[in-house]
């Protein structure tokens, strides 16, 4: 895997929208780590800065950056998209709005918004390569949150096509690892360490376990983020994940070994038939951004258990 370049980093002043959030955060992190950057140009935003959807605030945020990372949402597991898809729809929309509009009026050079695969209809065939994102409606299940983050695509690349300002996407998998929100709004791999790591004897699935994702370790996507940033053409995005299918019962099974969890597992529902299988093609960001994954589901599970062993008090 290409490695991003400290030498094009260093003469940026960064921006990072949703720097307190799970991949925010670790984009700050290997930032740091990378020796990117210089003192005083990294700038981080988050909820507690203000509110994004508010134009005066982005514009507060954006001042004075050259790239702009725009990681800010209002995210979810499926249960929370489910349940609140008009206000995810809602909230999406106005972050990126009111961000790619204070980008253009600053004058940024590079901006960088986060998508996910959620965005991709929910009859796009699997390996979902980035011909198909327009190809149909995303998943009923997360309909609200799948449009918003399509249409942030689409707000990409019409502002690089009317105002010549260099805009790209990521279209991500399902990250998990260090750091992940294991509260109510979880996905299912914190949400399953959870349950797994509490004194709970019984552990019940959502689903019957057939549904296939592409998990992909949060290191990765953060490393496709600033690759993308780096060499991604303007106008276009492309996907980020783990290249792998694995199925809900594969990963929940995965965790409960490597949790030692001993009590019952129950996957309660019928089959999914709506966007069930979600893994992602990366080809075009290896090819375009010398891109690959670098972390297998079981190292990534064992880090992000570990993790949460030491960090999330049960």
């Amino acid at each position: 895997m290409k490695s991003p370049d400290p030498k094009w980093w260093k003469e940026q002043r960064i921006l990072v929208t949703g720097a307190d959030g799970f991949i925010g955060s670790r984009v700050l992190g290997l930032l740091g780590d990378l020796g990117l950057g210089r003192p005083g140009n990294i700038r981080q935003y988050s909820l507690p800065d203000g509110d994004l959807r508010s134009a005066s605030d982005a514009r507060w945020a954006v001042r004075g950056s050259d790239v702009v990372l725009h990681l800010a949402a209002d995210v979810g597991g499926a249960g929370y998209s489910e349940k609140h898809a008009a206000d995810q729809y809602r909230n999406c929309s106005a972050i990126d709005l009111a961000v790619l509009e204070a980008a253009r009026e600053a004058g940024a050079t590079r901006v960088v918004i986060l998508s996910c695969a959620a965005a991709y209809p929910a009859s796009a065939a699997s390996p979902r390569v980035e011909s198909a994102m327009f190809d149909g409606p995303p998943s009923d299940s997360q309909l609200g949150y799948g449009l918003a983050k399509r249409n942030g695509l689409s707000l990409a690349m019409l502002y690089t096509r009317q105002y010549g300002i260099s805009m790209s996407g990521v279209v991500a998998g399902q990250a998990y690892g260090p750091g992940d929100h294991f509260d109510d709004t979880a996905q299912i791999v914190a949400s399953t360490i959870r349950q797994c790591s509490s004194a709970a004897g019984a552990l019940d699935v959502a689903g019957d376990g057939s549904a296939v994702h592409d998990f992909v370790y949060v290191d990765d996507v953060v490393r496709g983020v600033l690759l993308a940033a780096e060499h991604l053409a303007p106008g276009t995005f492309a996907n980020v994940g783990s290249g792998v299918e694995t199925s809900e019962r594969t990963l929940v099974e995965l965790i409960v070994e490597l949790t030692g969890y001993k009590g019952s597992v129950t996957f309660i529902g019928k089959k999914s038939t709506d966007g069930s299988r979600q893994s992602l093609d990366i080809s075009k960001a290896s090819r375009e951004l010398g891109y690959e994954p670098q972390t297998a589901l079981r190292d990534g599970l064992e880090k992000t258990i570990e993790w949460h062993r030491r960090n999330v008090r049960m």
